[in-house]
């Protein structure tokens, strides 16, 4: 940091040390960290927004894979009109991939997936594609129906895989 802050000055750059944070991604806890910038101690957080990804003290992508849940949810009712319209299948499937896939699976490649994860990625798959038919859960369909309906197989997982397969080359 010292060496940011002798180069900012001398080419005339102001640190905005209000933006500043400070975290250590390690799941064990080690010593304090104490980093100054103009003097000023930073603030150490457990968690921040980065590029559109939480990020988290403890490495993992438990918090993250909930938010993006959240959102996708959130981009699905904003077009639910559209998705839930009496529209060719093949072309509502295309939609939920472009509108909500895209927002839940943003980042995805820098995750690191526990076993809790991935279920909710599927139960979320499950829950749009339910959606999508119109299918009430007091139905009692099973997943496997409701994927028969759609003329699909469990995909989501598959496209996160995917994005990591294609950046391990």
């Amino acid at each position: 940091m010292d060496a940011l802050q002798n180069t900012s000055e001398k080419y005339n750059i102001r640190i905005n040390t209000k933006k500043i944070k400070v975290i250590r991604i390690s799941q064990v806890e080690g010593r304090p960290i104490r980093i100054k910038v103009n003097g000023q101690n930073q603030e150490k957080v457990k968690q921040f927004c980065y590029l559109g990804s939480l990020v988290t003290e403890d490495g993992r992508s438990c918090s993250e894979v909930r938010r993006r849940i959240a959102l996708g949810k959130e981009a699905f009712n904003e077009k639910k009109d559209i998705m839930q319209k009496s529209l060719n299948l093949h072309l509502q499937k295309r939609m939920v991939k472009v509108f909500v896939w895209s927002v839940v699976l943003y980042g995805s490649e820098t995750w690191t997936l526990q076993k809790e994860d991935i279920q909710r990625l599927e139960a979320f798959e499950m829950w749009i594609w339910r959606r999508v038919t119109k299918v009430s859960w007091t139905e009692h369909k099973t997943n496997e129906e409701v994927s028969q309906m759609v003329e699909t197989e469990r995909e989501m997982m598959d496209w996160t895989l995917l994005e990591v397969d294609r950046r391990d080359g």
